[in-house]
């Protein structure tokens, strides 16, 4: 449970920042006429949403503790979390004449975005990066639920953006700095790969580990 809170609580805070971007640009235009910008209950349904997916990973978080079964190897456990890793910090390489500022501020992209845009992102790929660091590292059952969980909008987000299942794609944290397309970095490709390679393998062999 912990972990699917963290993947919706992502997913909202990406849809949120990416809905600030047009909200900011209307609310721009209407500095010069007479008119209001509002947010209604869809926007606040999204919010309430991402909020109840974070309350239900911090109560899993405390009630974390061992679960009776045998542990994890360590090794396949190590391997998932550096995948976790690799596959949230994908989004962040910059692209062509990119750098690294532009996933926390406009810079010289020649668009005003808004600070909730970058936020969205960020707290995205820093939930994925957290759930797998911090679940497969437990070297437990719950760890693995954790992560696998948590890595389910990021996962559904590459495989849809990278066999080009809509016309406008995008993938965890919307996309690279200095994008030419919406396509997820190979990195990122890559990383969600190996997590879930890595998921499969943990997770058989905890089944047989129950078999014995």
């Amino acid at each position: 449970a912990g972990g699917a809170g963290a993947a919706l609580a992502g997913w909202v805070a990406l849809v949120v920042g990416l809905a600030e971007w047009p909200i900011a640009d209307a609310a721009a235009e209407a500095s010069f006429v007479t008119a209001e910008v509002t947010r209604d209950i869809g926007y606040w349904s999204l919010v309430g949403a991402g909020g109840m997916g974070l309350l239900v990973l911090l109560l899993s978080l405390l009630q974390m503790g061992r679960d009776g079964h045998a542990g994890l190897d360590p090794w396949v456990a190590a391997l998932a979390a550096a995948a976790f890793v690799v596959a949230a910090g994908g989004p962040v390489i910059p692209q062509g004449s990119a750098d690294l500022s532009w996933n926390y501020s406009s810079g010289d992209i020649g668009v005003d975005l808004p600070t909730l845009f970058f936020a969205g992102r960020a707290v995205q790929l820093g939930l994925l990066a957290l759930v797998g660091v911090v679940g497969m590292l437990t070297v437990r059952r719950y760890g693995l639920g954790l992560a696998a969980g948590g890595a389910v909008a990021a996962g559904w987000l590459v495989v849809t953006a990278a066999t080009d299942q809509t016309d406008t794609p995008i993938g965890p944290g919307f996309a690279n700095p200095g994008y030419d397309d919406l396509q997820p970095h190979s990195v990122t490709v890559v990383g969600m790969a190996c997590i879930g390679f890595f998921l499969l393998v943990a997770i058989v062999m905890a089944l047989l580990d129950s078999d014995r």
